[in-house]
């Protein structure tokens, strides 16, 4: 797979290194709270109660839990794998490996935002209003975007599909 270059690579790295310390320091509450110091347990209950974060409020719901668990067991490691791959700006490809735990990674998290965001959006103007809720889901956002987009990349890197569209377009130019 050939290596992310410029904004997309900075994109992507800076991506996976929040998403380490956020993993590490707030989801990770959903399945081991008693764990945490009271000033971490006390920022995640205050983040859920001002933006009425349904998943991130207790008591957490077993199935936001079971996906909280995949974070922790499959994606945190990927997650030091991915910015140490997408740390060296030389870096001209990556191994097939990398790739392919790519795909299985982005389409396995940007699927787990599907029953993550309605909940957020079909809740009634009384239990959150409209603009909350859309802010809620904007902090989603990047959660579905980032993996849907690396796995992208990366199944189209391994088609070599989009290669043979790239040399196309660069010859009619």
């Amino acid at each position: 797979m050939r290596a992310l270059i410029g904004g997309n690579r900075i994109a992507f790295l800076a991506f996976f290194a929040s998403h380490i310390v956020f993993t590490l320091l707030y989801d990770l509450q959903a399945i081991g709270k008693p764990f945490y110091p009271q000033i971490l347990q006390d920022v995640v209950t205050t983040y859920a109660d001002i933006v009425s974060d349904p998943h991130m409020s207790e008591p957490f719901e077993l199935w936001f839990q079971s996906i909280v668990f995949f974070e922790m067991i499959f994606q945190l490691p990927y997650f030091f794998v991915a910015v140490y791959m997408f740390a060296d700006p030389q870096r001209r490809s990556y191994p097939r490996w990398f790739q392919m735990v790519s795909i299985v990674y982005g389409s396995h998290t940007a699927t787990t935002l599907l029953p993550i965001l309605p909940p957020i959006w079909f809740r009634s103007d009384e239990e959150a209003p409209t603009k909350l809720r859309l802010l809620v889901i904007m902090i989603y956002l990047p959660y579905l975007i980032f993996p849907a987009w690396i796995a992208a990349i990366s199944a189209c890197d391994s088609s070599g599909e989009c290669a043979r569209q790239d040399t196309r377009k660069s010859k009619v130019q």
